[in-house]
């Protein structure tokens, strides 16, 4: 694997252990929406493309079956979202 996709499995490690200390999601959620829009559009828009990248995912993890009652509503939100809007945005 590249470089890029080891420093992005790093990242998202950490992201994860974030997610697991936090008590009240909806408030970390709503905090991490407001850093992400307070910042460069361009930032956003790069942002918007790594959510993008977890919800096809998603997608694929719901296909292959790997998913048990803790996950199953999300992985199959996953899927309903890339089978009704299929593409990505373009970068500017």
């Amino acid at each position: 694997m590249s470089e890029q996709f080891e420093k992005g499995v790093l990242v998202g490690q950490e992201i994860m252990r974030n997610i697991n200390r936090v008590s009240d999601r909806g408030d970390f959620a709503r905090g991490i929406a407001e850093a992400v829009f307070s910042d460069h559009r361009t930032l956003q828009q790069g942002f918007g493309n790594i959510l993008l990248e977890v919800i096809e995912q998603g997608a694929i993890e719901h296909q292959k079956g790997h998913m048990d009652l803790r996950n199953q509503s999300f992985l199959t939100w996953c899927r309903n979202v890339v089978s009704n809007f299929p593409g990505r945005f373009p970068f500017i």
